[in-house]
């Protein structure tokens, strides 16, 4: 059996290999996926990762989510846990754990 370390690094080595512009469509097909979906759209506020390391595009759905005034959560890595604090725009965000955008609680 794999394990998550394993798998981990995987993922990461096929991320790493997937073009600007195809990490660019298939973001943009889930962007418009996401925000046309009735519980985004009728959500007061959404729970969001910023994406690192060519992760699925997650910035534009922020930008969406605040353009129609929902409250945005992004986590941030607290000692062995994770918290989640609201933002209201990316300068509020720091590097963090493994160089990750996360909150800049400190502000």
């Amino acid at each position: 059996m794999e394990s998550k370390k394993d798998i981990r690094k995987r993922v990461l080595i096929e991320r790493k290999s997937i073009k600007k512009e195809e990490w660019t469509e298939k973001s943009c097909r889930i962007y418009e996926k996401v925000i046309g979906h009735p519980l985004f759209l009728n959500s007061e506020e959404i729970y969001c990762y910023i994406d690192f390391r060519n992760e699925v595009g997650t910035r534009k759905i922020v930008e969406a989510a605040w353009k129609l005034g929902k409250k945005v959560a992004v986590p941030k890595i607290m000692g062995n846990h994770m918290e989640f604090f609201y933002i209201q725009n990316f300068g509020e965000l720091s590097q963090g754990v493994w160089g990750i955008s996360e909150p800049d609680t400190e502000i």
